[in-house]
């Protein structure tokens, strides 16, 4: 049966954070591996481009060079889209003014030729913004050019020292330390769930003593009343569990022999590693025995449960059957008694039901 009784593993983690030398030990190594990779860090950071400048910075410059990139890119298509606004409007301008100088070259009117001058304005006018949507347009172009120089160049001159013989051993050293310290990690979290499941099973375990007491009471309980049903029948009483048992008034201290019945010679009983007689029956520094043979709680239980029923049984028979039997291994013929031998036998099975249902609560 699996004890719930604390361990000294399960003390050691509850009382970690003061005194387990485990703890304190994973605790250091945690802390010099992060100091460590602290160094290491520091150590990949310095480590030299092709042209000379530290990682750090190459890697600063690459990552300003792809977020002005980034926006150039994104104005672009607006830079792109107005220069075809204005260019559209600059063509519907221009045939507005070629409709005017024909109408003004048929009828040469001064309306016709404020037409022709107001055409004109707007064709200066649309062009104007039309050229300057071009330069716009086109200087984000030149930009992006060279935005795209500047990531490409210091991107690889990071991808240099990242390939390098050097940076791959700052990496499998901080991974080291990292695993390093979240080892640490992950046993403070285990000890600091196993206290909170100790604190949990702690009242469980006070429960089950408990039942486990009152169990062993209905079954000392049982023996005795077993005892005293075998004694009303004139058996040899069973010794009740945790009793050693009795020798006969007739052997002396010492002696294993035991009479035996119409004859002079008597049989030896040697006991067992244990010290249990060959013939013994009964409890035993908690082991059970019937006949001195080591079984089961369920067995032996079962056996006087069997031994019960054969009393019932052999009272049922009638008081004519019992008065012709031995009176010494037979109940008395007096109706009062049989009566009481029943009773008996209830008491045993009222506390034997008991027993087993206080066990089943119990599991």
């Amino acid at each position: 049966m699996l004890s719930l009784t604390p361990g000294p593993l399960l003390g050691r983690l509850i009382t970690y954070h003061t005194v387990d030398p485990v703890y304190q030990s994973l605790s250091d190594a945690a802390s010099s591996a992060a100091a460590q990779i602290s160094r290491d860090e520091a150590g990949m950071k310095a480590l030299p481009t092709a042209d000379g400048t530290k990682l750090s910075q190459a890697e600063e410059w690459a990552k300003e060079a792809q977020t002005k990139l980034d926006h150039t890119n994104s104005e672009l298509p607006t830079f792109e889209s107005n220069v075809k606004f204005f260019q559209t409007k600059f063509d519907e301008a221009n045939k507005t003014l070629e409709e005017a100088k024909a109408n003004y070259a048929k009828n040469p009117t001064d309306l016709n030729k404020r037409l022709v001058d107001n055409a004109n304005g707007l064709v200066g006018t649309i062009n104007g913004q039309l050229v300057a949507a071009q330069a716009k347009l086109t200087g984000a172009q030149k930009a992006q050019k060279q935005q795209q120089e500047q990531v490409d160049y210091w991107t690889n001159q990071v991808k240099g020292v990242k390939d390098s013989a050097r940076y791959a051993e700052f990496v499998n050293e901080i991974n080291t330390d990292k695993a390093i310290v979240q080892k640490f990690n992950d046993a403070k979290a285990n000890m600091k769930n196993a206290a909170a499941s100790a604190e949990k099973v702690a009242p469980l375990k006070a429960a089950y003593d408990e039942a486990l007491q009152t169990l062993k009471a209905y079954q000392n309980q049982l023996a005795a009343a077993q005892a005293k049903l075998a004694s009303m029948k004139g058996e040899t009483p069973t010794p009740e569990p945790d009793q050693p048992t009795k020798p006969d008034d007739t052997t002396k201290p010492g002696d294993t022999t035991k009479p035996s019945e119409g004859s002079d010679k008597t049989e030896t009983t040697t006991p067992d590693k244990n010290g249990v007689a060959s013939d013994f029956t009964g409890v035993k520094d908690d082991k059970y025995y019937l006949n001195g043979k080591q079984v089961t709680k369920a067995a032996y239980d079962a056996h006087f449960v069997a031994q019960s029923l054969d009393v019932v049984k052999a009272s049922t028979k009638g008081a004519s059957s019992a008065a012709t039997a031995n009176d010494s291994k037979s109940l008395p013929q007096t109706g009062n008694e049989n009566a009481s031998a029943v009773v008996a036998l209830g008491v045993v099975s009222a506390m034997f039901g008991l027993g087993l249902a206080a066990k089943k609560r119990e599991f």
